[in-house]
């Protein structure tokens, strides 16, 4: 599995969206709520296929506040043999850590339940990243904090609140 997670970060690079309040976002297919500074953008955004089969279905869901960027993706993997979850969150975990420069492994978390893994550092940009990792029915799930070069401390409090607020419902 290839996860192109650089290519996605680095297209993030766009102009600061100003908020006053969060939006309390609810995933389409009723599996996990959110909190962003601002009305997330939505796009498409499937994995490459491996070895010529179909590409992975995916959504991201994003916004930047200052400079900041806020993102969740998710990659449905159902009908295709995924086998042991805390395996492909290792696998994304990893790709992600070699595709952006990193030299954390991450490690283990917990969410609601569900095993996952946290990876923090900074990427061979510059950026700091965190990204929490989860494998929930056959769904991907990354719930990223992209911090500029520069971090204004001021806005920890932002990125405290994004991850917190991430929750599965189902």
């Amino acid at each position: 599995m290839r996860i192109t997670l650089a290519a996605a970060i680095l297209a993030l690079a766009a102009t600061p969206v100003m908020a006053a309040d969060w939006i309390n976002f609810h995933d389409p297919q009723g599996a996990f709520t959110v909190s962003f500074p601002a009305n997330p953008g939505v796009a498409k955004n499937p994995l490459p296929a491996d070895k010529g089969g179909a590409p992975t279905p995916g959504f991201t869901y994003q916004t930047i506040e200052r400079a900041d960027v806020f993102y969740v993706s998710v990659y449905d993997f159902s009908g295709q043999s995924t086998g042991d979850p805390g395996k492909m969150a290792a696998t994304a975990i990893r790709g992600a850590s070699r595709n952006l420069g990193l030299t954390d492994a991450g490690h283990s978390i917990t969410l609601d339940g569900h095993s996952g893994l946290e990876l923090q550092g900074p990427m061979k940009t510059g950026q700091q990243l965190i990204d929490r990792t989860f494998v929930v029915n056959h769904r991907l799930y990354q719930v990223l904090v992209v911090v500029p070069k520069t971090p204004n401390q001021s806005d920890s409090a932002d990125r405290a609140r994004f991850l917190a607020s991430f929750h599965f419902v189902k």
